[in-house]
């Protein structure tokens, strides 16, 4: 809504209104009243203002925030306001990660994950993803991850690494075969319940020819729970393939053992938060070994993150965990 010669005081009754006048609305559907509600963003038009663009973000960055405060609200965008600035950062990063899909400006590194016994499994690599700044700098996923997970571009990245690590991959499978390497592809969220995406998956995997087997998916607890029905449907879908699941940061959510007999999965990455304090902490250590129990029980692999040193590795191979991965056992390093 464009409101000319007004202010923004006068801008905030009329957009209140609105708001009053929507709640109005009698909508029914299936014999059910549905309550309406608006949340709605203002931003005001002045001399200083960048173009066009600029103030649909702002109105736009106003009206997310408005929502995300609980919604059927106004909020007024405002320079000294540090959320709305930082969301005002995110829009930025918008069109810097959608220029970086189109211009190929994403890199793929991978870190290893290493079994504590080599005699009873092969070495996993997990597959991580960098963005090219204009000046060539290297740019960590905390930069640019956010702005796409809030504003729904984690499909399309998802898809970029999973096109590229397997095209990648499968141009030098004979070589390094014979080592039968597990690699571990991190999925998003909202990709498990993105339309069509199960069946881009499959047909990448048999167009690449690479073994299923030596896939491994990395998923979120908190997405596997958030979404419970669609990542179960998803996981059996890959895993019908032959492809492997993870259920990345375990232990980190609420329900952690009470949905794990749901969840078709093979491997539990124990969240990094126990792993650091193994050494200095009772309780952390006690929750890791429960972890490793259960996983026995279930027949599922552990994976323990962010080990930092030796001592760590000789309680957690006392604990009997299956595998390490952290800065201690090796960097991240391009995938080339």
């Amino acid at each position: 809504v464009l409101l000319t010669n007004c202010s923004v005081k006068q801008g905030h009754e009329i957009a209140d209104d609105i708001r009053n006048g929507v709640r109005q609305i009698n909508i029914v559907s299936a014999q059910r009243q549905l309550d309406i509600s608006t949340s709605i963003g203002i931003a005001a038009v002045t001399s200083e203002t960048e173009g066009i663009v600029g103030v649909m973000a702002s109105a736009e960055i106003a009206c997310k925030t408005a929502k995300e405060a609980g919604r059927d609200r106004l909020q007024v965008i405002e320079e000294d306001n540090t959320t709305l600035v930082r969301r005002s950062e995110e829009v930025e990063w918008i069109g810097r990660v959608q220029e970086a899909l189109r211009d190929d400006l994403f890199e793929l590194y991978c870190q290893p994950v290493l079994p504590l016994a080599v005699d009873r499994h092969s070495a996993h690599y997990e597959i991580l993803v960098r963005m090219q700044d204009e000046d060539g700098t290297v740019l960590s996923p905390a930069m640019f991850m956010p702005a796409a997970e809030r504003y729904q571009l984690m499909p399309l990245l998802d898809r970029w690494v999973i096109h590229s690590a397997l095209q990648r991959i499968g141009s030098c499978w004979t070589s390094i075969a014979t080592s039968n390497p597990v690699f571990c592809i991190n999925l998003s969220g909202q990709s498990l319940t993105n339309p069509g995406f199960l069946t881009f998956v499959s047909d990448e995997i048999r167009q690449m020819g690479l073994p299923p087997a030596n896939i491994c998916f990395e998923i979120t607890e908190t997405a596997a729970i958030s979404n419970i029905d669609e990542a179960t449907e998803f996981m059996a879908g890959l895993r019908n393939l032959g492809c492997s699941f993870s259920l990345d940061d375990f232990g980190a959510g609420l329900s952690s053992f009470g949905y794990l007999k749901d969840l078709p999965v093979d491997y539990l990455k124990i969240d990094g938060s126990f792993v650091r304090e193994l050494k200095s902490d009772v309780v952390s250590r006690s929750m890791v070994t429960a972890i490793c129990q259960i996983a026995k029980t279930m027949k599922l692999s552990t994976v323990a993150e962010f080990v930092g040193d030796e001592d760590t590795i000789e309680i957690l191979r006392l604990i009997d965990v299956d595998f390490v991965q952290g800065y201690y056992i090796g960097e991240p390093e391009p995938l080339e």
